[in-house]
C-alpha cells in the first residue's frame, strides 16, 4: 500500500490547530507540522495590530472573541474558497468548530463587518449579510453607538442620525465636499473623518475611496 502526504507549502481544507490569535480576523495556524497565517475570509474586524495605525474601537473585543472561540473548541476545521491567498500572502478561509462558523459569529456579535468579493461563495455572502443585518438591528458591538448622541466639536447642537451603511469596511470614512460647499477646483479632494454624522453635518458627502487627499478649504 502506498501512502501519500499532502503537498508541502500549501494549506489544505481539513483540521487545523491554532498556534496564536494575531487579531480578530487573523490567526497563525498549524497543519501537517507547518505554520500558516490565516485571514478569515469575507469579514473585516477593527484594527489592533496594524503598523502606524491606532487601535480601533471594538478591535480588542474582536480579538478576545476569536481567542475564546479557539479555546472553547478542541477541533477546528478549515474550509477554503476560490480565493486562496491575499496580496499579503496570507491564506484565506472559513474556520468551523462543528457547525459554528467563526467568521459568521464575529459578524453576528457586531465585532466584524461583512467583506465579500465577486467570486466568493454566494452562500457565505448571504449568511454574512444576514448576520450583519441582525447585529445592526440589535445594536451590537460596532453598531452599538447611536450616530446622533454627540455634538460636533465647538457646537451644542446634536448631530442628526445617519445610517451606519455609510461606514466602509475598515471603519475609516472618506468624504468629499458636498455641492456648493467648495469650489469645483477642489471637488476631488477628500477629508477623513471618524463618523459619518460629523461629516454630513459639516457639509461633506460620503465617498468610498482608499485615497487620502487634503480636505477642501471651505
Amino acid at each position: 500500500m502506498l501512502l501519500y502526504s499532502p503537498r508541502t507549502g500549501a494549506l489544505h481544507e481539513g483540521d487545523v490547530q491554532v498556534v496564536r490569535v494575531i487579531d480578530g480576523d487573523t490567526l497563525l495556524v498549524r497543519q501537517y507540522d507547518q505554520e500558516f497565517r490565516l485571514r478569515l475570509l469575507g469579514i473585516d474586524t477593527p484594527e489592533t495590530v496594524k503598523p502606524n495605525h491606532p487601535v480601533e474601537p471594538w478591535g480588542p473585543e474582536a480579538s478576545q472573541f476569536t481567542s475564546q472561540f479557539v479555546a472553547r473548541h478542541s477541533s477546528l476545521r478549515l474550509q477554503l474558497d476560490k480565493r486562496r491567498r491575499d496580496r499579503y500572502g496570507r491564506w484565506l478561509g472559513y474556520l468551523f468548530a462543528d457547525d459554528e462558523l467563526l467568521n459568521e459569529s464575529l459578524i453576528r456579535q457586531g465585532l466584524a463587518r461583512a467583506r465579500t468579493y465577486a467570486g466568493d461563495s454566494p452562500l457565505m455572502e448571504r449568511r454574512f449579510r444576514a448576520a450583519e443585518q441582525e447585529a445592526r438591528s440589535a445594536g451590537r458591538g460596532i453598531w452599538s453607538q447611536p450616530p446622533g448622541d454627540s455634538a460636533l466639536p465647538g457646537t451644542t447642537d446634536p448631530v442628526a442620525p445617519v445610517p451606519s451603511p455609510l461606514q466602509d469596511v475598515r471603519g475609516r470614512l472618506r468624504f468629499r465636499p458636498s455641492p456648493g460647499k467648495c469650489d469645483a477646483a477642489f471637488s476631488r479632494r477628500m477629508v477623513a473623518l471618524p463618523r459619518p454624522d460629523q461629516a454630513l453635518a459639516a457639509g461633506y458627502s460620503f465617498v468610498l475611496s482608499t485615497e487620502v487627499s487634503p480636505s477642501c478649504r471651505r
